[in-house]
């Protein structure tokens, strides 16, 4: 059995691959506003963006020039979660990876996405649906409004939906016949719908909140709203004594920073 630190690398490589292959939320989030990446759980990352720039009337001459300064904070990496699975002794690092896209992926990325999507409760703009009451198309319109207002660049505006919201606009999406690449559609991508780009995710992935009623947190954003930055750690394949094989045990990190809330919309449903 190949038990070493170049066989752990590659695997834990390609399980960050799988995983990422995977997530509607990589389409909202945005890495490049990260500095540095997560070697231990306990790390911390650098987010930095823009300050602001000061602009006055003009009264015959310049004003003076500013600085331009920068804003810069830490990003934890407060979600972790672990997994261990069982894999044959003898596979290699790509067999192990695909075999834990079959086996383990799927709640990894549940729970990544609970945590990019929960980042909703900094946002700056809120809209409210009923499904029962209101007509969706106007609430998306309300939302885009609202960003409109709040003068949120129109180019990159996604929307995050869980499936029944998604189903009460499906005929309304404009074509998906876009030059995103099959993997934006393979990863939540719906269509396009007064100016945002809609992605689906699973109902359970999103937060709800609330008694009497109780709301379910979507999202709007633009190519800035969220930092975020994830790493997949600690990957160990070693045998077992408990069963056939080896056991391969690893932890996913992450964490992010909702950037530019004055221009994030918190798309509540009603439950």
């Amino acid at each position: 059995m190949a038990n070493n630190q170049n066989f752990n690398r590659v695997l834990r490589g390609a399980i960050l691959r799988q995983l990422r292959m995977s997530l509607v939320s990589d389409a909202i989030v945005n890495r490049d506003l990260v500095r540095g990446s997560f070697e231990e759980p306990e790390d911390t990352v650098k987010v930095q963006t823009l300050g602001d720039v000061s602009v006055s009337d003009y009264a015959g001459s310049l004003p003076t020039p500013e600085d331009i300064t920068t804003d810069e904070d830490s990003i934890a990496a407060d979600h972790k979660k672990a997994f261990a699975f069982k894999a044959p002794a003898d596979d290699s690092a790509s067999e192990i990876a695909d075999l834990f896209a079959q086996e383990g992926v799927a709640n990894l990325r549940r729970e990544a996405q609970k945590y990019v999507f929960g980042l909703y409760d900094g946002a700056g703009l809120q809209v409210d649906y009923d499904p029962g009451n209101d007509d969706i198309r106007e609430v998306v319109g309300e939302a885009s409004e609202k960003m409109d207002n709040a003068e949120a660049p129109d180019e990159g505006r996604a929307l995050v939906l869980p499936p029944g919201v998604m189903n009460d606009i499906e005929d309304d999406l404009i074509s998906r016949d876009t030059q995103l690449g099959d993997g934006v559609v393979q990863n939540g991508y719906q269509g396009n719908y007064k100016g945002f780009r809609l992605y689906k995710a699973p109902k359970s992935h999103f937060t709800v909140s609330g008694t009497s009623p109780q709301y379910l947190h979507g999202m709007g954003t633009i190519p800035t709203s969220l930092a975020y930055s994830d790493a997949v750690l600690n990957v160990r394949r070693i045998p077992s004594t408990d069963f056939s094989g080896d056991q391969v045990d690893g932890l996913h990190v992450g964490g992010g920073q909702l950037i530019r809330d004055e221009q994030t919309v918190d798309f509540r449903i009603k439950q």
